[in-house]
């Protein structure tokens, strides 16, 4: 079983608008000239993401799916970690790698899904 999940060839790409798209569509439908579709045609945004956002008046773009628990910055501090422990030449495993990172979440006090448990960031 794969552990990398692949999308279908041919499914439709998601969230293929830009946020100056989107900024833009606001300012055609303040001026209230043409009607949403057009507007949606335009851009290549959704009709109804172009509803919903500007119902919020929200203008930037969220990632899709599930949000990381560790952020950019500190994701490169644990690669660096890592690293400096294969310099060392001490072998780390995918186990090794997933109970560092349980770890170091845990140690920064972020809110996480792990398995607590198991004491291991991940599912497989």
């Amino acid at each position: 079983m794969p552990r990398k999940y692949k999308r279908k060839i041919g499914a439709p790409v998601r969230a293929a608008w830009s946020e100056e798209a989107l900024c833009k569509a606001f300012g055609e439908m303040d001026k209230g000239q043409v009607g949403v579709n057009e507007i949606s045609r335009r851009y290549g945004i959704p009709s109804r993401t172009l509803r919903r956002r500007y119902a919020k008046k929200s203008c930037e773009k969220l990632t899709l799916g599930k949000h990381p628990t560790l952020d950019f910055d500190n994701e490169k501090r644990l690669v660096a970690h890592i690293q400096k422990l294969a310099k060392a030449e001490f072998l780390t495993t995918r186990q090794d790698v997933r109970r560092l990172a349980f770890e170091f979440a845990e140690k920064l006090g972020f809110e996480n899904s792990f398995n607590k448990e198991t004491r291991m960031a991940g599912k497989h």
